[in-house]
């Protein structure tokens, strides 16, 4: 009696308990569901913009085309808009990365330089002048205390299409997709087979003045892409002498460092084996493009 008691007693708590762990179960269930559904949904729009940039900024190879007896290699060419410009003003070009060796290579910037004149991937790519006098310094690209004062900008809140329409779980789906595409935008990653050519997109700086008219006049585009093929180099280096300069592009792609004794027995206490971790060190030293300079472009800078 007493136990049956007992059991009665304890009855509606392990009721309680098991019902508790059933919506804890249902409720990981439903987070995995979701996690994998955005990661699903995450794979397709990258896949979708990878698939735009290819289209876009991959140029098939020439005619009659043979790749150099090598497995893996790059050329970078900088293709001036004019050799000729006045003091002060910005240098135009384009740069094409051609794949040269018999192998395809997958190629990732992020953020994408190449896309994007005002980004950079970590310093992937540079630009070096000799001046004048034949001494030679870096262009760094950008210019600081312009590009600080972008977030100040005004911007437009986002066009939801149809907004009235949605219900409160489609807007957020479409937030959420909206937000992973612009990240996906941001990088740039495509496969350039034996004798096709990435070429730069055009690009300009757009100052503040132009904007703000651009904002106020409710322009649909604050940030206008020139037309042609040319972008504008910009950074903190300017031409302030007349005379005759020399321009390159470096694209810098080192393989990295091989990991160090401290880093190997560090990774082996946590689980990983060494040749795992030599194995990928191997697979990211094999897919790197080194330091490729381009052609010397001759720029003559007129008072």
């Amino acid at each position: 009696m007493r136990a049956l008691t007992l059991a009665a007693l304890l009855f509606p708590f392990l009721h309680t308990a098991l019902i508790g762990a059933e919506k804890d179960r249902m409720s990981e269930a439903a987070a995995l569901r979701a996690r994998v559904e955005s990661t699903r949904e995450e794979s397709e729009i990258k896949a979708e913009v990878r698939k735009a940039d290819q289209k876009e900024l991959v140029r098939p190879a020439p005619k009659g085309f043979k790749p150099e007896d090598v497995r893996r290699k790059v050329r970078v060419t900088l293709v001036p808009r004019e050799t000729t410009i006045k003091v002060g003003e910005s240098f135009w070009y384009r740069l094409e990365l051609q794949n040269v060796g018999k192998e395809s290579i997958e190629y990732h910037e992020s953020p994408s330089f190449l896309k994007d004149g005002l980004r950079w991937d970590m310093l992937k790519w540079g630009f070096e002048v000799i001046l004048p006098d034949g001494s030679r310094e870096k262009m760094i690209l950008g210019r600081y205390y312009e590009e600080r004062n972008l977030d100040h900008r005004p911007r437009r809140p986002i066009d939801v299409p149809d907004s009235k329409n949605l219900t409160e779980t489609e807007a957020r789906t479409w937030a959420r997709r909206d937000s992973l595409r612009r990240n996906a935008q941001r990088d740039f990653h495509v496969t350039l087979r034996p004798g096709e050519s990435i070429i730069t997109k055009p690009w300009r700086w757009v100052y503040d003045e132009e904007y703000l008219e651009r904002f106020r006049r409710n322009e649909p585009i604050l940030w206008p892409v020139p037309e042609g093929t040319f972008r504008e180099l910009r950074t903190v280096f300017r031409f302030k002498t007349p005379g005759k300069y020399k321009v390159v592009g470096i694209l810098r792609d080192p393989p990295p460092s091989p990991p160090d004794e401290e880093f190997l027995l560090k990774m082996e206490r946590r689980g990983f084996s060494r040749n795992s971790i030599l194995g990928d060190h191997d697979r990211y030293v094999s897919r790197a493009l080194g330091h490729v300079e381009s052609n010397w472009v001759t720029l003559e800078v007129k008072p």
